[in-house]
C-alpha cells in the first residue's frame, strides 16, 4: 500500500516536473535543448534507480551457521572442560551455551545470542546475576569468522571467532588480558 502511494506521489512529481521543463524549453534556443534532453534523462535514471531500491529485498551479509553444534576446547587448563553449542534458531538467530565444568561442578556459564537487527549483526551475552546482556555488535565478518565489539564493556571490549579445518579459534581481548580458546566439533 505504501509503496504505491510513494510511487503515485513520484509519477506526481515526475509529470510536474515535465510540465514544467516543456514550458521551460519554449523558452530555450535550439542549441540548449541539449541540456533539456540531459535533465529529462538524469530525472528518469533517478526514478529508476528508486524503484529497484523500493522492490529489492533486503539482501545479508553472510551468516554464521558454521558456528552450529557441540564444540569443546582443547586447550583448557588441567581438570578443567569448556564446551560451546550453538543451534541455529532461524536465519536471524543463533543461540549458544557456554560453560566449563571441574569435575562433575559447572564452574560457570553464559548464554549468547547472535542475531540480525536491521542490517547489522549482534552478539548478546547474558551472564548469569545479570539483569541485562552485554551486547556487543559485529564490526568485521566473513563466510568463516567474524569480530564483534563493545568499547564500553570493561572486560572483553572485543571478541573474535574464526573457523579453520574443524577447529574454531575464538578469543576475547581488550580491558584485560588475551584469553585464547581453540574448540574442535565433538
Amino acid at each position: 500500500m505504501i509503496s504505491h502511494i510513494v510511487k503515485s506521489e513520484s509519477v506526481s512529481f515526475g509529470v510536474y516536473i515535465l510540465k514544467y521543463l516543456g514550458q521551460l524549453s519554449k523558452h530555450f534556443i535550439m542549441k540548449n535543448q541539449t541540456v533539456l534532453v540531459f535533465i529529462i534523462l538524469c530525472l528518469f535514471s533517478c526514478k529508476s534507480s528508486t524503484n529497484q531500491q523500493e522492490t529489492k529485498p533486503m539482501t545479508s551479509s553472510p551468516r554464521p551457521d558454521w558456528l552450529q553444534g557441540k564444540w569443546q576446547r582443547t586447550n583448557d587448563e588441567e581438570n578443567k572442560k569448556t564446551f560451546e553449542q550453538w543451534q541455529k534458531v532461524s536465519d536471524t538467530l543463533y543461540m549458544g551455551l557456554g560453560f566449563a565444568m571441574q569435575g562433575n561442578d559447572t564452574i560457570s556459564k553464559e548464554n549468547m545470542h547472535i542475531f540480525l537487527k536491521d542490517t547489522v549483526w549482534n552478539c548478546d551475552v547474558f551472564m548469569p546475576g545479570d539483569a541485562t546482556p552485554t551486547s556487543f555488535l559485529f564490526t568485521e565478518h566473513t563466510d568463516t569468522s567474524f569480530v564483534c565489539e563493545n568499547a564500553q564493556n570493561e572486560f572483553p571490549k572485543k571478541i573474535a571467532y574464526t573457523l579453520k579445518g574443524d577447529t574454531i579459534r575464538a578469543t576475547i581481548a581488550g580491558g584485560g588480558p588475551e584469553i585464547l580458546y581453540l574448540f574442535v566439533k565433538e
